[in-house]
């Protein structure tokens, strides 16, 4: 049982937003294994439950079927005092997922081969998502709310993998084919390399298909600025990958080349002359892009003990058309991250960490006060500044972290503002079991 404020999470338009998420897992796994062969069976069952608020009963209290604050009836619109306009209710979901995977892998003269497959049951009810229910049932343990609407569908994954290695080369590879009650037969593959030059040295390579369906939100919801598209294809997409890593001792690094090509890639986007987003498939995205590391570790015993710094660069190219993306498109196009974590004392140490973020794309600007939309705001470049102080012995740790010492004031994602300086205080006890 969790619950969290989620503020702007759909629309920066209604502050206000909460959730309340109940969840429940069980499962069980098989495995027989043997010199030549493994078998493992695996079954679950996922039972998901959430409460949406679009006006948090904290301050919009429920009474005669409508929601208000200080006389002030919950409205999606100013000014507009009609039936329609008033807020009735919240979302109710209640997904449940049931899955079970049998794989089969054994030796042989060309390496190890595994074959398998997954049989994986989505179905939801909710006062949203799905399509009309003859009769509507009652939200367990909730006072109020009905689910009105449900949805399911079923999914049939067959696929094969090999591993081969050949003295410093190692090959493996793999494909699937996978049917969808709403989409029916799609297929993919993929092939990852590998050569050690030495115990120090490795390159890798690799070509891999994916496929994403479509969520239940995605196809069907239908809120004040957000609309559903039961229209959706699946995203489908290719990623190259180059890349080397090198460990001599104390000292690592890594540089990794990619690019992805997408297609049918889903996103929430809108007109330029309109407020509400729509799930669409965007044409093309082709995302380039690579990453540098590099640490080299001193000691425990040493004043300095380590030193780390990251380099991070993407670059998208999309065919969108006129859209605006409210998702794909806002992404970090450059990213340094630099930590250096030294002693102070005996069993008293500290961390440094120095964040440089560069985010391309806008978000849509919204003012409370006037509750209309300024117009696309671009992302302004940050610095971060996190430090922690902690002791720590075999089994306990005691800390204090500070994170963006600066006060920074920062927008990573959409209309939201980020925390800004906040302090805490907190103990890591460690079992071994």
């Amino acid at each position: 049982d969790k619950s969290f404020g989620a503020n702007s999470f759909y629309t920066s338009k209604f502050p206000w937003q909460y959730e309340n998420t109940k969840t429940f897992f069980a499962g069980y796994k098989i495995n027989k294994e043997t010199k030549k062969y493994r078998v493992l069976f695996s079954s679950y069952w996922k039972r998901h439950q959430d409460r949406f608020e679009l006006f948090r009963e904290d301050k919009y209290k429920r009474k005669d079927g409508y929601f208000i604050d200080n006389q002030d009836t919950a409205k999606y619109y100013p000014n507009i005092y009609e039936d329609w306009n008033y807020y009735k209710g919240h979302n109710y979901h209640n997904t449940n997922l049931l899955s079970s995977n049998l794989k089969y892998d054994f030796k042989n003269l060309a390496g190890r081969t595994a074959i398998g497959a997954e049989y994986r049951y989505t179905c939801i009810k909710s006062n949203v998502l799905g399509e009309p229910m003859e009769t509507a049932i009652d939200v367990p343990f909730e006072d109020f709310g009905e689910y009105t609407k449900s949805a399911d569908r079923y999914n049939i994954n067959f696929y094969v993998e090999h591993l081969f290695r050949y003295n410093k080369f190692l090959i493996s590879a793999g494909a699937s084919t996978n049917y969808n009650s709403n989409y029916d037969w799609d297929y993919t593959g993929g092939i990852d390399a590998s050569y050690n030059f030495s115990k120090k040295l490795k390159v890798f390579a690799s070509i891999n298909q994916a496929l994403r369906l479509p969520t239940f939100t995605d196809l069907y919801y239908d809120g004040p600025t957000n609309i559903g598209n039961p229209d959706l294809l699946p995203e489908t997409a290719i990623t190259y990958e180059l890349g080397s890593k090198f460990k001599n001792n104390n000292l690592k690094a890594n540089l990794t080349f990619f690019r992805r090509y997408g297609e049918n890639t889903i996103d929430w986007v809108r007109l330029s002359d309109t407020i509400d987003w729509q799930a669409q498939n965007i044409t093309k995205l082709t995302t380039t892009g690579s990453e540098f590391s590099v640490s080299y570790y001193f000691g425990k015993n040493n004043f300095l003990q380590k030193v780390s710094f990251s380099y991070a660069y993407t670059e998208v190219d999309k065919q969108s058309g006129e859209y605006i993306s409210k998702y794909s498109l806002d992404y970090l196009k450059h990213k340094v991250v630099f930590s250096l974590h030294h002693k102070i004392y005996k069993n008293i140490s500290a961390s440094w960490i120095y964040r440089f973020e560069d985010r391309n794309g806008s978000f849509s600007e919204y003012n409370l006060a006037t509750r209309t939309y300024i117009g696309e705001k671009e992302y302004e470049p940050i610095s971060l500044i996190d430090f922690k102080i902690f002791w720590s012995n075999d089994f306990l740790e005691i800390f204090s972290e500070a994170s963006n010492i600066l006060n920074t004031e920062y927008y990573e994602f959409g209309n939201i503002k980020m925390p800004e300086r906040w302090i805490k205080f907190g103990a890591k006890i460690k079992l071994n079991l």
